[in-house]
């Protein structure tokens, strides 16, 4: 899940803006900038609510996070063949809500499993993780002389579908001295 805390924001102010630039011509770098203002904005108003979504997701969180980069990446997608700005924004807030959700889900993991000696190592394992997410831009951009970016889209959504699948299926963690999952 750690990669995709920033694979979500950099695929909405990095890919998103690069779909429709005819659309937004002259208006370009504003249409980034307004795209990652919607990302951070959402990603930082769904952050109070991730306690919330564990218990209604019964201690799954992350899998939630990325089903959510998973509907955003879906509609880049489409928008790889519609060049909408406006499908651009929307997808940009899903992405956003995503980055929160796996940001903090993944916090609360690595919080969870470390014992208060590995706690500073662990967390900036997960950090250094999460910003593999920013390297996807320039991979979909090598291969993008190969596919297009809505084949390429598809795929990543794929990988996403796999990752929500693994962090569905291992389940909530427990405390080692409860039975109460996680929050």
């Amino acid at each position: 899940m750690a990669p995709w805390a920033l694979t979500a924001p950099a695929l909405a102010f990095v890919i998103g803006p690069a779909l429709v630039p005819d659309q937004v011509a002259g208006f370009r770098v504003a249409f980034a900038a307004m795209a990652a203002v919607v990302t951070l904005a959402v990603g930082a108003a769904v952050q109070p609510f991730v306690p919330a979504i564990t218990r209604a997701s019964r201690g799954r969180p992350g899998t939630v996070g990325l089903l959510l980069a998973v509907a955003g990446t879906g509609a880049l997608a489409v928008d790889a063949r519609l060049h909408s700005p406006t499908l651009a924004i929307a997808a940009a807030a899903v992405l956003g809500a995503a980055y929160g959700i796996c940001l903090v889900a993944g916090l609360i993991e690595v919080q969870a499993m470390a014992d208060p000696h590995s706690l500073a190592g662990l967390t900036g394992i997960f950090y250094s993780l999460t910003y593999l997410g920013f390297t996807l831009p320039v991979i979909l951009a090598e291969l993008a002389s190969d596919a297009t970016y809505g084949q390429l889209l598809v795929g990543v959504g794929a990988i996403g579908l796999a990752g929500a699948a693994l962090t569905g299926w291992s389940g909530p963690r427990r405390h080692p001295d409860s039975d109460r999952p996680r929050s």
